[in-house]
């Protein structure tokens, strides 16, 4: 246990963890779990983070709470899944665009190409070049398209609305 020349000092010690235990409820559970906490709570937590803080050993504050704690990771965990595919969507909105942008760029490049050769002011190996260029850039641009439409999967399922979205009716 915590050993102070001055039991007073621990007292206020154990009065200001008390103090951050309650002002701190909100960010850490549930608003639920907040309420519960509380009164009697606070002083449970505030023993427990005393006797663990004093004895060198650490411990979450949900942990001393393991069913809001369970409700609160679930909640937390959902969150996540849900911002990240959101994430991913945008993030293969913006993939997609670019693929396509590069595979006009790389199509503009292999008919002007094209032209040089057709003019004679170019070789036949030049126009193979830019056709493979055109052919990986139409290859990354249908890759970013499977990866969005992956992504957007990804956040109908988070979301709950596989089912919806793609016109399926469970019938109970």
């Amino acid at each position: 246990m915590v050993t102070c020349q001055d039991e007073g000092q621990f007292d206020i010690w154990r009065s200001n963890v008390r103090k951050a235990v309650l002002d701190s409820v909100d960010e850490f559970v549930s608003d639920r779990c907040a309420l519960d906490l509380r009164g009697a709570g606070v002083d449970i937590a505030a023993d427990v983070l005393v006797g663990f803080v004093g004895s060198g050993k650490c411990l979450r504050l949900a942990g001393a709470f393991p069913q809001q704690h369970s409700l609160y990771s679930s909640e937390q965990n959902i969150q996540v899944e849900v911002r990240n595919a959101l994430q991913a969507v945008k993030t293969g909105e913006a993939r997609l665009r670019s693929a396509a942008i590069a595979r006009e760029n790389t199509a503009k490049q292999y008919e002007s190409e094209q032209r040089k050769l057709d003019n004679g002011q170019s070789d036949v190996y030049r126009v193979l070049e830019r056709q493979t260029a055109l052919t990986v850039a139409q290859s990354n641009e249908l890759r970013a398209r499977t990866e969005l439409n992956k992504a957007i999967a990804d956040l109908q399922h988070a979301t709950g609305r596989s089912l919806a979205e793609n016109g399926v009716d469970v019938v109970r």
